[in-house]
């Protein structure tokens, strides 16, 4: 991820934060892992892995600056609504 970072990536994505169905062998590797990333690099982390909308704080707290949501919009029976949610919990988090 640091290799990203002093290549001249604008962000990274790390994951997965979280257990999810799209890489059912990944070993979720948590917030603490995520916060310790975060503390590491100097650029935009984005959250990926078993994010849901009632995560977002979760992840936001450890320092990540957003989320990629896939299995999460991808499945869901109105994914509309979904991403909604996800912008009602993002915009939260952006105001507390």
């Amino acid at each position: 991820m640091r290799r990203a970072a002093v290549a001249g990536a604008s962000y990274v994505t790390l994951s997965p934060i979280f257990a999810t169905s799209s890489k059912p062998d990944a070993e979720a590797r948590g917030c603490a892992w995520l916060a310790a990333a975060v503390a590491q690099l100097s650029i935009p982390v984005l959250a990926l892995g078993g994010v849901t909308p009632a995560r977002v704080a979760e992840v936001r707290a450890a320092g990540a600056w957003g989320v990629v949501a896939v299995s999460a919009l991808g499945a869901a029976r109105d994914p509309e609504a979904a991403a909604r949610e996800f912008r009602r919990a993002l915009a939260d988090e952006e105001t507390t």
